[in-house]
């Protein structure tokens, strides 16, 4: 099974139409706790007077914001349906037969370097922090590498000084380095910990607005390469009008909205604090990650219990190297974040220790 934050669509949670009552605060998908910014619906709102005409195939008003916004050449961007699919087309345009992974990691790198028969390598570590015995892992055979930064689900960074070692030895080895980084705008100064402005024609920075401007349902993702040929072989892997008009129209309105980053990174650093200290106080071991989520250890049916209190977090049992009592929550407005330890304190007797 595809297994995904998010998916409230299913069993008993979705009926018909709407979501029912009991099962509103969904905090298995990572999300910005502030919604989308008024500037971005409003843009999104005029743009559903063009939806007759057929979306720009290249994005050309869109690449153009996303240059000046990212600081990097228009021609070296390539936008696409969410990160996701972009990493699917990252994969068919290099066809890579040899790649090498962290894990625990977002499952979609290596189901698209499955689906094209590449030969996979994963690293891991007990402290599940990316490490330097990793780059050891990396040769002249080695066609690509996946890593997401902030990891998901762990959130932690990869430090600096490792990323460059990492990009250094990709570049000498002609390797393919995609750093997906996603969830890096939820991290104070996560500017310093970008692979976008380091050296190397081999690097691909994943980014989305699907995350800190709450576009999950809109889907839209750009990829940051390090030549404009990467770029364009990534866009002929692609499928035409993949990227709607009204999506096209919200990232451009995005670029204009840093303010909103800002008071999204401050409200989740203080609520991840706050549901670090109360998720402690009640014995789960918890992951110090820098992400708008936090992964943590608790008892098996944990998920099952609070869903009967109409709250959804993420069963982490499906990634490489954690089991059915790993879990992660999406850390929102204190209001949200509130209902879920209430509600948390009240299962924790019905559920095993």
């Amino acid at each position: 099974m595809n297994i995904h934050g998010g998916d409230i669509y299913g069993g008993d949670i979705y009926d018909g139409d709407k979501v029912k009552e009991r099962a509103v605060l969904d905090l298995s998908a990572s999300i910005s706790p502030l919604g989308i910014p008024e500037g971005v619906v409003s843009a999104m709102m005029e743009a559903l007077g063009s939806s007759h005409r057929y979306p720009d195939i290249y994005c050309r008003k869109l690449r153009q914001a996303l240059s000046v916004y990212e600081g990097r050449p228009a021609e070296n961007i390539v936008c696409g349906n969410g990160a996701t699919e972009l990493i699917y087309n990252i994969v068919r345009a290099l066809q890579p037969k040899r790649a090498l992974l962290f894990a625990p990691t977002f499952s979609e790198y290596e189901r698209a370097l499955s689906r094209a028969e590449c030969h996979i390598t994963v690293y891991t570590s007990a402290s599940l922090r990316l490490d330097r015995g990793f780059i050891d892992f990396i040769d002249r055979g080695t066609d690509m590498v996946f890593l997401c930064n902030p990891n998901n689900p762990t959130g932690y960074l990869t430090d600096r000084s490792l990323m460059c070692e990492i990009v250094k030895k990709c570049e000498e080895c002609d390797t393919y380095l995609c750093v997906d980084e996603c969830f890096l705008d939820f991290v104070e100064e996560g500017e310093k910990y970008s692979v976008k402005n380091l050296p190397g024609d081999h690097i691909i920075c994943l980014k989305a607005f699907t995350k800190i401007f709450a576009l999950a349902g809109v889907r839209l993702g750009y990829a940051l390469t390090g030549s404009k040929e990467t770029a364009e072989r990534i866009f002929d892997a692609g499928y035409p009008w993949s990227v709607s008009n009204i999506a096209q129209t919200a990232g451009i309105a995005c670029t204009y909205e840093r303010d909103h980053i800002l008071r999204v990174r401050q409200l989740v650093k203080t609520e991840r604090e706050y549901l670090t200290k109360q998720l402690r106080s009640v014995g789960f071991q918890v992951f110090e990650g820098s992400a708008g989520y936090l992964l943590f250890r608790a008892g098996r049916g944990l998920g099952d219990a609070l869903k009967e209190k109409g709250i959804l977090i993420r069963n982490c049992s499906d990634f490489r190297g954690l089991g059915d009592t790993f879990y992660r929550t999406g850390v929102r407005c204190h209001e949200d974040n509130e209902r879920f330890v209430e509600a948390l304190f009240e299962v924790i007797p019905e559920f095993e220790q």
